[in-house]
């Protein structure tokens, strides 16, 4: 996720799906990066005061979309630590990790994108990382969570924020 960029053209190949209101307006939009045989959702942005369930009807949309396009994936948030927030009976190691994750949720509420994901009964595949020692867990977090907040190119310009404005719609 996070191309970054969003609205500027700069990722060829990119889809958007827009949300329009009652007077025309746009009051939600979704950015999907095409990738082989499937789309992966990039960014999910809805105006405040956006109805509820605009950005899961996008989805709808878009992974109607997509099947008629012949796309065999459509992947959506990565939803991190799945066997730990399906866990209804944990154990006290289990009960810890679980509470340390919820430490971030002011940078990234992981379980609400889980629960968010799961509406959509997706298929899940299973992803790992590797590491070498648990020292090297402090350079792991700092270089996942640049990957995730990171900028990949230098910040615009100030005449290019003013001619496409940012902060009118809320990451939900």
């Amino acid at each position: 996720m996070n191309l970054d960029e969003l609205l500027t053209g700069y990722h060829d190949g990119a889809l958007v799906a827009i949300a329009y209101g009652e007077n025309d307006e746009p009051i939600a939009f979704q950015r999907y990066a095409t990738a082989g045989e499937g789309i992966s959702l990039d960014a999910m942005r809805r105006a405040p005061g956006g109805p509820n369930g605009v950005n899961e009807r996008l989805i709808v949309e878009m992974i109607e979309y997509a099947a008629k396009q012949g796309a065999g994936v459509v992947s959506l948030n990565f939803a991190a630590f799945r066997e730990l927030l399906d866990s209804e009976d944990r154990k006290a190691v289990e009960k810890v990790g679980y509470k340390a994750l919820h430490l971030l949720d002011p940078l990234i509420a992981v379980e609400s994108l889980y629960l968010f994901d799961k509406k959509f009964r997706p298929a899940y595949r299973p992803r790992s990382v590797v590491f070498r020692s648990w020292f090297d867990i402090a350079w792991l977090a700092a270089a996942l969570l640049t990957l995730e907040f990171g900028r990949t190119r230098p910040a615009a310009r100030a005449e290019d924020a003013i001619a496409h404005p940012a902060g009118q719609f809320e990451h939900h």
